[in-house]
């Protein structure tokens, strides 16, 4: 069963900011992060998981960040 809860943006913000940060030093620094999925949605219940999309320049690049991204992707964070 998959619990959903009313979304705290000012906490899902402030996760953001903290992975983008930690990525940025891990990949590369002027790659784009972007912040997608419901946790930006204001009044929208989700699953407390912030997505977020990596761009890069080219194919190879991500087999290069694939690592990095599935050990992060492991972490979990607590209100």
């Amino acid at each position: 069963m998959v619990e959903l809860h009313r979304q705290n943006l000012k906490y899902n913000k402030k996760k953001y900011k903290e992975v983008k940060k930690i990525l940025r030093t891990r990949i590369n620094k002027n790659m784009p992060i972007e912040h997608i999925g419901s946790t930006i949605l204001p009044n929208m219940y989700g699953k407390n998981i912030i997505d977020i999309l990596v761009g890069v320049n080219e194919e190879n690049e991500m087999d290069k960040y694939s690592d990095i991204l599935i050990e992060f992707r492991r972490i979990q964070w607590r209100q």
